[in-house]
């Protein structure tokens, strides 16, 4: 009968599969600023503009973990990026005076940020062609828990 079988009795439906010696990202190993957009103080706190924000921080910080998950190097990246009203990279490049990272960590930056492009229409509401935005990124090494 099924019920003979060990991986079919009820008891093991929900159990989690054991795992050992594991290492694991410290969930701090990326920080990501608020994307900041370069805008007056009423604009930077409407609604449209903190849900799109929102939005390009969560889109972002996905594409760097994809990217980063096997670097071991520190370093803080500043970068720079404006948007055309369809979303798409106007320009973007890195901040240099207050960038600590290597060569390769500005890469990986730049390169997560062309791989979340095109991002959507900017809100109509903020009235805009243009939007430029302001990220710092903050990479930690791989820490064993």
């Amino acid at each position: 009968s099924a019920l003979e079988e060990p991986w079919l009795r009820p008891e093991h439906y929900a159990q989690k599969p054991r795992i050992n010696n594991s290492k694991f990202r410290d969930t701090d190993a990326l920080k990501l600023s608020p994307i900041q957009m370069e805008l007056s103080r009423k604009e930077s706190e409407s609604p449209a503009y903190l849900t799109y924000s929102n939005f390009l921080h969560e889109r972002y910080r996905h594409c760097l973990y994809a990217r980063y998950s096997d670097s071991r190097e520190d370093g803080q990246v500043s970068l720079k990026f404006a948007l055309n009203a369809d979303g798409s990279l106007a320009e973007y490049h890195i901040i240099d005076d207050k960038s600590t990272a290597s060569r390769q960590l500005q890469r990986i930056a730049l390169e997560a940020l062309r791989d979340a492009a095109p991002f959507p229409m900017l809100p109509k509401e903020l009235g805009a062609s243009v939007l430029t935005f302001r990220v710092s990124i903050h990479f930690s090494q791989l820490k064993e828990k």
